[in-house]
């Protein structure tokens, strides 16, 4: 068979499951499911638990309650998958995809959008800072998965909530909370995991400390990973890292009331290669670089919350927050050939300031609203190194140093729920200011700009267990440091010069579902449509720099049409069988008619668990995707994007999970089954081949 018709046949039989998925949520197949339901105890033996999420209302209620469309990945879930980097495990989620570059790094695609283009939070607060570009970076990376209970994703522009960088979605990163209890008691938590394909080796460890006043953890990690063996056994050059990580949490219940909660986070990777940049690519005969590395990664975090029920009349909740994050950035890179390394400093240093209240205003009349205030301060330089002597010599820097970004936001969402239906409407006002400051040949100059923005969600019950969701919205961003003022090279053998002339992006999106919630079924598919405007990209300009690399700058390009389709399905098909699946499909194009830049290519992920008989759970699972074809003009040029576009592929993996004696838990399995060499759409590095890997954990 050739590579053509064998493509031609993944997509058909990916498109076949999908559409099945899809089957699965129309109004006539979820009433021949209730109907053959039974009464099903919540022991988790026969019952779909509808996750419970707080982000796209910023309040804990269930998924299926949210105007929004809204996924929960829990840490629970991750033991299924071999030690690896977040957005890897966050790939099963509908409307989600992964692209890694690197293997210490990797980023989420929501919706076909990326970095900037999305907003990271931490426990609601800001992970993006001022030179946060919107293409794969390494950041989220350094929120390590110990300290994690949970990640959710919320689809399509958040507007009235998140506001800013809200455009795609918001990825919000809860961590572990130590938990308040009737007695005192303390836990330790242990954990070692590995996998041979990566030659990985994790270990993390956990002190926890409950009571009804205070409550504590304190929590280590530590990795390493050696090269990288991909499908067929050929060994990846340049993909061995390590990374360390701690963090510490405490919790207070004051006798007057409330909750305070301080916590802190350290992520460190010391010096991380950059896989693509060492290996040719596609279209090329020799690496471009004899060194990049990032070198060190590095971010730090202290959130402070409050928490009150009824801090006065006319509120029913407040909590106010104060947050810092400092990230560094530092790289040493060194061209093919050259005697003379590179080397790059660049931080940020964020502070933040939010308050949110409810209020309940009537019989079904809720009141959400808020502040936020953010600035960011940017430090960044450079030096070329002699190998010969050993001498430094100043250079441009990558951003104006001492550039600092400032957002201040206030927001109000009023919901009126009558008898089936809820109706939300939340406005926001944001005002944006960055200054670049004078450095080297750029002048000091400053944008400032402001926008309101809004949104309307609408649930309607359509039967006992099947609700309408519906979202229009409208997203806005303002451009940062790094799409104002970046100089220096970027991905793919390009080199970047500033343009401070930039203006706000601004997306409009429209999504329309259904969702079905049952005892032994959870269900939904959703369509959804967004439009960008101004959107800001990364145009060639036509010149080359002395290295023959091409010059890119930030530009408006007009307008950006996407959409999609996303299902997810969760069904207790008997007491010990269960199936999960989650599938879309995104399309994007500009208005000349071009397709939009790195958008993913319909993929499917399902899993199918058997439970036996007071032994272990047995998992089948399968992660693929079609090829991917429609490739935009930069798309084209992209060493990491094989001529004509990405292959399909299917990745299966088989695993166990055993409930040993003393509260020990032991996931044995085995990734890529069949041992395809495979990347993810526009990754720089080709995926782990077959291999064993374990997870192990102990409570004492």
């Amino acid at each position: 068979m050739s590579p053509q018709r064998a493509r031609r046949s993944i997509a058909r039989a990916l498109l076949a499951k999908l559409l099945l998925a899809f089957s699965l949520l129309t109004p006539a197949a979820l009433q021949a499911q209730a109907a053959a339901e039974t009464g099903a105890d919540a022991t988790g033996s026969g019952t779909v638990l509808t996750p419970m999420q707080v982000t796209a209302a910023r309040s804990a209620e269930a998924t299926v309650a949210a105007t929004h469309a809204v996924a929960v990945s829990e840490a629970a879930d991750w033991s299924w998958q071999p030690p690896g980097v977040l957005p890897l495990l966050l790939d099963a989620l509908p409307g989600v995809s992964a692209q890694q570059t690197t293997p210490g790094q990797g980023i989420v695609i929501v919706r076909g959008l990326k970095g900037s283009e999305l907003l990271h939070l931490v426990d609601g607060m800001r992970l993006n800072f001022g030179f946060l570009r919107n293409a794969p970076n390494q950041y989220l990376a350094l929120v390590d998965l110990s300290a994690l209970a949970a990640v959710e994703v919320v689809r399509g522009a958040a507007s009235s909530l998140y506001g800013a960088d809200a455009m795609g979605g918001v990825v919000n990163l809860r961590s572990v909370e130590p938990a308040l209890a009737a007695a005192a008691t303390h836990r330790i938590d242990f954990g070692a995991s590995g996998a041979t394909a990566d030659d990985a080796r994790a270990a993390q460890l956990r002190l926890s400390r409950e009571g009804p006043r205070w409550a504590a953890s304190l929590g280590a990690a530590a990795r390493a990973y050696g090269e990288r063996r991909a499908g067929g056994g050929q060994a990846l050059p340049a993909t061995a890292y390590t990374a360390q990580a701690a963090d510490a949490a405490l919790r207070f219940a004051p006798a007057a009331g409330g909750a305070w909660q301080l916590r802190l986070q350290h992520a460190r990777q010391p010096d991380t290669p950059r896989h693509d940049q060492l290996v040719a690519g596609f279209g090329e005969s020799a690496p471009r670089r004899s060194e990049f590395a990032f070198a060190p990664s590095q971010r730090e975090f202290a959130h402070l919350r409050a928490h009150y029920e009824r801090p006065f009349v006319a509120a029913d909740s407040l909590e106010l927050n104060l947050a810092w994050q400092r990230i560094v950035d530092a790289t040493r890179r060194r061209s093919l050939g050259s005697d003379t390394r590179q080397l790059e400093d660049n931080r940020s240093q964020l502070w933040g300031l939010a308050a949110h209240a409810r209020s309940a205003l009537g019989a079904g009349h809720t009141l959400r609203y808020g502040a936020e205030y953010y600035r960011d301060r940017i430090a960044s330089s450079a030096q070329s190194q002699s190998l010969e002597d050993g001498r430094r010599e100043r250079r441009e820097s990558r951003f104006p140093d001492g550039s600092t970004m400032q957002q201040a936001a206030a927001y109000a969402q009023h919901r009126l729920e009558a008898g089936a239906q809820r109706l939300e409407l939340g406005l926001r006002a944001s005002q944006v200011e960055v200054d670049l400051a004078a450095d080297g040949s750029r002048p000091a100059s400053r944008l400032r700009q402001q926008d309101l923005s809004g949104d309307l969600g609408l649930r309607r019950q359509l039967g006992p267990r099947l609700s309408l969701h519906a979202h229009l919205g409208r997203g806005f961003r303002a451009p940062n440091v790094f799409d104002l003022g970046a100089i220096g090279p970027r991905p793919g053998g390009r080199f970047n010069a500033p343009n401070p002339e930039l203006a706000p992006e601004v997306v409009y999106t429209a999504d329309l579902g259904l969702k079905w919630a049952g005892p032994r079924l959870h269900a939904e598919g959703y369509v959804w449509w967004s439009e960008y405007r101004d959107k800001i990209e990364s145009v060639f300009t036509g010149a080359q720099t002395g290295e023959g690399e091409d010059i890119v700058r930030s530009e408006n390009i007009g307008r950006v049409q996407l959409r999609g389709a996303e299902a997810l399905l969760d069904w207790h098909l008997a007491p010990r069988w269960f199936l999960r699946m989650a599938g879309e499909w995104t399309w994007g194009a500009t208005a000349a008619g071009e397709p939009a830049d790195r958008v993913p290519p319909p993929g499917l992920n399902a899993a199918l668990q058997y439970r036996l008989a007071e032994g272990p759970r047995l998992r089948l699972g399968v992660d693929a995707a079609t090829g991917q074809s429609r490739l935009s003009p930069r798309d084209r040029e992209d060493s990491r994007i094989a001529p004509g576009g990405t292959p399909g592929y299917s990745d299966w993996s088989l695993a166990a999970d055993f409930a040993l004696p003393r509260g020990v838990d032991l996931t044995l399995g085995i990734e890529n089954l069949f041992d395809r060499r495979y990347r993810r759409h526009a990754s720089g590095v080709d995926a782990a081949g077959r291999g064993l890997y374990l997870q192990l954990r102990a409570s004492l």
